[in-house]
């Protein structure tokens, strides 16, 4: 794309009257069959599904060789973390960290934390994501970080551990955290709001809770009022029956981050298990720190994989992978996102359907779409993301903000506590 059609594009925020032409597209929720025709975007909703729409009072957007899918949702990230990447390896999650961590720690600003958080929002878009659950550290107000994610164009919900601010989703501190059994007490009188925490993440967080109350996370979270429909429980590694009969009861959400989990030597909740009692997993990165990316593809095709080790080839579903990442996230968060439907939100991602990482794409005899999106995209594929029907994202370029803007603003907040190579 030219400099003089970058500039066209950022002159129209294609907000309205927007038809991407010859595009693949999954014909319904199951991303089983796909098809070639125009999606007509207007009002920030998909208004029209058709082979050769009108082209007429529209603007146009060639989508020749691209593949058409709605935005994945992250729906679980700490986005401030970007400041410590690569400075937790070779530990779990329960370990002492060395005083220059806590030096460190306790001299970030807030400011910071924002900029570090912006950064990994343009990182994201730019993989594909349009939806983002970021769970912040104590002491951060979400309103800053809302406020940053709207700038850039992605939809999502910020889950701040005070709930000062009218509609605030609520972070809660895991189990061996001194403050825990008030952060319940007081939540509870919060009302019924979106909630999110690291939930029974290791055997020492959960064998500690049981020793201090005599009950698991997830009982005392139950005997609060506190599970509930948006109720995410992240990394919840270790579980009895018992636990996943309730969760599935009160219809909470359990969030898995593959790639994280792996990292740390921990234990994903398997798929196939937790099919069997109604559970319907979703997908995260989880932060920086622990994941080194905040690309959701690396733990698609991961989830893919550990659902293959455990039950074998012929279990893998590549379309249910790609349902927890898009609808399945979109209505845990009851927004009518996450599908290509008319009258749906224009949320959608384009990937290079002829770049070689995707190549070949079968129709007949058997059709290879999904599969080879599971397990062969990444963000180096992502041509083009809609939000709310606005192109936030074209050849791979982000729209809304100055990238490099972005990384010289995190590298001079990064310089402030480390000295960098470059």
């Amino acid at each position: 794309m030219t400099t003089d059609e970058y500039e066209t594009l950022v002159r129209h925020d294609y907000q309205q009257d927007l038809l991407c032409c010859n595009v693949l597209y999954p014909t319904s929720r199951e991303f089983s069959e796909w098809d070639l025709g125009d999606l007509a975007l207007g009002g920030g909703l998909i208004e029209e599904i058709g082979p050769e729409l009108s082209r007429a009072h529209r603007q146009i957007l060639d989508c020749r060789g691209l593949i058409a899918i709605p935005g994945l949702h992250n729906m679980h990230t700490h986005a401030h973390d970007m400041l410590w990447r690569g400075a937790r390896e070779g530990a779990g999650v329960d370990r002492s960290w060395p005083k220059w961590f806590w030096d460190t720690y306790s001299n970030v600003r807030g400011s910071e934390c924002q900029a570090l958080a912006k950064g990994a929002y343009v990182d994201s878009l730019l993989c594909g994501i349009t939806f983002l659950a970021d769970h912040l550290r104590e002491g951060l107000t979400s309103l800053p970080f809302k406020q940053a994610l709207s700038s850039i164009g992605l939809a999502g919900r910020i889950h701040a551990f005070e709930v000062n601010e009218v509609g605030t989703a609520l972070a809660l501190p895991h189990e061996t955290h001194p403050q825990f059994q008030a952060a319940l007490e007081k939540a509870a009188l919060s009302g019924c709001r979106p909630l999110m925490l690291h939930a029974q993440e290791t055997p020492h967080r959960l064998e500690y809770i049981i020793r201090e109350t005599g009950r698991s996370t997830i009982e005392l979270l139950d005997d609060h009022g506190l599970l509930h429909s948006q109720t995410f429980l992240v990394h919840l590694c270790e579980y009895s029956d018992s636990d996943l009969q309730l969760i599935s009861a009160r219809g909470a959400h359990v969030v898995v981050t593959p790639t994280a989990e792996m990292k740390m030597g921990e234990r994903t909740l398997d798929l196939e298990h937790a099919r069997r009692y109604g559970l319907r997993l979703l997908l995260g990165t989880d932060g920086p720190a622990y994941n080194n990316s905040n690309d959701l593809w690396g733990d698609i095709k991961l989830a893919a994989l550990l659902w293959a080790r455990t039950h074998g080839p012929k279990a893998v579903k590549a379309e249910e992978i790609l349902k927890a990442v898009t609808w399945h996230a979109s209505e845990a968060v009851e927004s009518p996102a996450g599908c290509i439907l008319v009258g749906t939100p224009a949320d959608l991602i384009f990937l290079r359907g002829d770049a070689l990482a995707l190549q070949p794409l079968v129709k007949e005899p058997f059709d290879n779409v999904a599969v080879q999106i599971v397990y062969s995209a990444s963000s180096a594929v992502i041509c083009h993301v809609i939000s709310k029907g606005r192109l936030v994202v074209a050849d791979g370029r982000c729209l809304t903000v100055d990238e490099a803007q972005i990384v010289a603003t995190m590298k001079r907040t990064v310089r402030r506590h480390f000295t960098l190579h470059l």
